[in-house]
């Protein structure tokens, strides 16, 4: 299940994924919101916070997830993630073929942090 934040005045999208991550959130609250965002700013940055319950993707929202990140890795200038270690490692392996984006790592607790990079 994911939880998505738009900030109207700023191209930041914040998504807060609990449970395990589907290809029905993925396709029907993360990418029209993200759509949405790019079409008003060309642009987004992304602070993806998995909540300490984060059991994973579904294998189909996962492929789902890497054919958006290879359509759509122009469109996103940040990412930030927030985490425990195992869960930033997984992101950081789905990612790496789409490392000319700027991402880093913030612990639980670091989300105005996470937000502030976001927006330098």
């Amino acid at each position: 299940m994911i939880f998505v934040c738009h900030h109207n005045l700023s191209n930041m999208l914040i998504i807060k994924i609990k449970g395990i991550f589907t290809q029905q959130d993925f396709e029907q609250v993360f990418v029209p919101q993200f759509e949405r965002l790019i079409a008003e700013h060309q642009a987004a940055n992304l602070l993806l916070e998995f909540d300490s319950n984060f059991n994973g993707w579904e294998l189909a929202a996962l492929w789902r997830e890497i054919k958006f990140s290879m359509k759509y890795f122009e469109s996103i200038a940040k990412i930030a993630l927030i985490g425990n270690d195992k869960v930033i490692k997984w992101s950081f392996r789905l990612l790496h073929p789409f490392a000319t984006l700027e991402i880093n790592r913030f612990d639980y607790g670091q989300r105005e942090v996470a937000k502030a990079w976001l927006t330098i």
